[in-house]
C-alpha cells in the first residue's frame, strides 16, 4: 500500500488516468460497470454494491490506523488493574467488624384504617448486607390510631466483612396484628428505605398501601461497631 498511496501524490488528471490504465484498475471498474448494466437482479443501491466488491482493508488514504495490538495490550492491562483492585477490596471488607443498626422513634402517622383492626405492629427487615439471611425485627402491638408510635428500640445485626461502601436498605411493613399470621397475609402498608449515613433521623417517608394513601414513616437510625471478643479480651490484658 505504501508504494500505491507514494504513487497517487501530487498526480494530475492525465497522470492518474495513466495510473489507472496502468494498474487495470480502469479496466476492473469497467468489468464491475458492464457487469452491473447486464445483471438480471440490479441492486438497490448501485453505489453501496459497488462499494463492498472493494476490500475494504485496501485504504488508500493517509490516516493513521487504529493499533489492534496496542488496544489489546490495553485491554489486558485494565483487566489486571479490575483484579487488583478487587482483591484490594476483599482485603479491605474482610477488616469491616461486624456492627448493630439500632431504630428508634418508629412513627406511622395516617395509619390505614380497618375496622377489624384493633392492634397494629411494625416489621423491619434488612434487605442489604444479608441476602437470604438478613436480619429482621418487628415491634410490640400498640392499639390501632392515626397516629401510631412504637415505643420499642429494634436492632438489625450488621455482618463482618460487608461493603460499607453500600449503607443499609430497609423494607419497613405495617401489620394488622389480628391477621398477620394467616396464611397470604398482606402488610397495611410497606415501604423500602435507603439509610444515606451511620447515624440520623427519616422523616416523612411515603409507606405505600392498598387500604389508604398518604401514610408516612419517621424514625431515628444510628450504627454502632460491635466489638469481637477476641479484641475485648486483649483490651483487659493490657489494661
Amino acid at each position: 500500500m505504501e508504494l500505491l498511496t507514494g504513487e497517487l501524490d501530487e498526480m494530475d488528471e492525465s497522470e492518474f488516468r495513466s495510473y489507472a490504465v496502468r494498474s487495470q484498475a480502469a479496466e476492473e471498474m469497467v468489468r464491475l460497470l458492464v457487469g452491473l448494466a447486464e445483471s438480471d437482479s440490479r441492486p438497490e443501491n448501485a453505489a453501496k454494491f459497488l462499494r463492498t466488491l472493494f476490500d475494504d482493508a485496501q485504504d488508500l488514504t493517509d490516516a493513521p490506523k487504529e493499533d489492534v495490538d496496542a488496544i489489546v495490550a490495553e485491554n489486558v492491562s485494565l483487566k489486571e488493574q479490575l483484579a487488583a483492585l478487587g482483591e484490594r477490596m476483599a482485603a479491605l471488607c474482610a477488616r469491616v467488624p461486624a456492627g448493630e443498626l439500632k431504630l428508634s422513634g418508629l412513627a406511622v402517622l395516617n395509619v390505614p384504617q380497618r375496622e377489624e383492626a384493633a392492634e397494629l405492629y411494625m416489621r423491619v427487615q434488612l434487605l442489604s448486607h444479608g441476602g437470604a439471611d438478613a436480619a429482621a425485627a418487628q415491634t410490640a402491638s400498640v392499639a390501632l390510631a392515626a397516629e401510631a408510635i412504637f415505643v420499642d428500640e429494634l436492632i438489625l445485626q450488621l455482618p463482618a466483612a460487608r461493603d460499607v461502601s453500600h449503607l443499609p436498605v430497609l423494607r419497613v411493613t405495617l401489620w394488622d396484628a389480628a391477621d398477620h399470621a394467616s396464611e397470604g397475609a398482606e402488610p397495611l402498608a410497606s415501604a423500602e428505605v435507603a439509610l444515606d449515613a451511620d447515624t440520623g433521623e427519616m422523616g416523612g417517608v411515603a409507606l405505600s398501601s392498598t387500604v389508604a394513601d398518604g401514610a408516612t414513616l419517621s424514625f431515628s437510625f444510628a450504627t454502632t461497631v460491635v466489638e469481637r471478643e477476641a479484641e475485648a479480651g486483649e483490651a483487659a490484658v493490657e489494661a
